[in-house]
């Protein structure tokens, strides 16, 4: 018996398969995303406004702060859980309506403010009620947690009568021998 199916079999009732992206490369493309999108605002916030002196140097130094901690940092903690399609397009369409009814109703000096509010909001909300990654165990019945790390591949949980065809489909090029 080789090390590497010694190893399997050791481990064989805590294989977890996740489907999407790896959870690092969801925080980072979040976090690029935020960079960006928060550099684009503050670069046209001091274009517009009266008083930037270096409108794009302004608003590079201050995009890339503010996108790292605030933004980034509540984007990346939404998605560990959440999808990251519908965090990025809830999250900055909402930020960018709190940004023009902030712009609307308090005036241009609150609209940041209004926006990252929206932002935050929004990341709340969908923490609790947005789509979720589906993470799978090779050795539980996603119904009941029933056991099924000895049992053969079937189709139907023996404890509830759950349709495991998923569960099968995800581990079916995985070979395990008990």
């Amino acid at each position: 018996m080789s090390s590497e199916s010694k190893q399997l079999r050791m481990t064989r009732d805590r294989l977890v398969r996740c489907d999407g992206m790896a959870l690092g490369s969801r925080v980072g493309l979040v976090i690029l995303c935020s960079v960006v999108v928060c550099v684009a605002y503050f670069i046209f916030r001091g274009i517009i406004s009266r008083y930037s002196f270096y409108p794009v140097l302004e608003g590079l130094i201050t995009g890339v702060v503010v996108g790292l901690f605030p933004v980034g940092l509540v984007m990346g903690i939404v998605v560990i859980r959440v999808r990251i399609v519908n965090t990025l397009c809830w999250c900055f369409l909402s930020a960018l309506l709190g940004v023009v009814v902030g712009w609307i109703l308090l005036g241009e000096d609150y609209a940041t403010w209004t926006g990252i509010l929206a932002l935050c909001l929004a990341a709340v909300v969908l923490m609790f009620v947005g789509p979720r990654y589906v993470v799978y165990s090779y050795a539980r019945c996603p119904g009941c947690k029933y056991n099924l790390a000895l049992l053969p591949k079937s189709d139907v949980c023996p404890e509830c009568g759950r349709d495991n065809r998923d569960l099968v489909e995800v581990f079916k090029d995985l070979d395990i021998a008990t």
